[in-house]
């Protein structure tokens, strides 16, 4: 069981999911990243998910001799954007292995849930209200609840009030955040 992908669609995938695994997680199965490799598609589908939140992310491999998923953690080493990166899985172990570089990752126990039925549900329902925003602005405000403190107490409120109405975030009525939407198309 092996395939390889470029370093640079590598580094993307883990950092993309890399924030919704729990280093410290009790089920130990929740501190990897599961990477589904099809054959047939020649690609690649990353899941990190820690209890509380879960993520999903694509990428096309150069090549995947069979269909088959590892367990891996986050590397120590991003890889080189020009090298290509190979991810091999033996006795339960997956291997990830890049110029001179290889990382072993233990046999953890069983994803305690299928992560791309949940997303695949959340994703699919039609009771769904749409918004867009500026992913800067969103994350500078997330960013400067952060410094109001207090959100180790009190969650983050976020407050949508109709498509074309500012995006409210607040940890407390009296220190409110807010961004505007974006357009959207149908398609998005």
């Amino acid at each position: 069981m092996k395939a390889t992908i470029s370093g640079a669609n590598f580094n993307r995938l883990i950092d993309a999911v890399k924030y919704f695994v729990d280093k410290n997680c009790t089920r130990e199965a929740l501190r990897y990243i599961q990477l589904r490799f099809d054959r047939e598609l020649c690609k690649v589908t990353a899941y990190g998910v820690d209890g509380h939140r879960a993520s999903k992310e694509c990428a096309m491999c150069l090549t995947v001799d069979e269909d088959f998923t590892a367990m891996v953690k986050v590397p120590p080493i991003k890889a080189n954007g020009q090298l290509t990166v190979e991810i091999s899985r033996d006795d339960g172990y997956a291997y990830i292995s890049y110029g001179d570089i290889q990382f072993r990752t233990a046999k953890p126990g069983a994803m305690p849930y299928d992560v791309d039925d949940v997303i695949k549900k959340a994703v699919e329902r039609t009771d769904v209200m749409r918004f867009g925003a500026n992913v800067d602005y969103l994350m500078d405000a997330l960013r400067s609840l952060k410094t109001t403190g207090a959100t180790g107490r009190r969650p983050v409120i976020v407050e949508f009030r109709g498509p074309n109405d500012p995006i409210i975030l607040r940890t407390d009525k009296d220190n409110p955040k807010m961004v505007l939407p974006t357009r959207i198309s149908s398609e998005e």
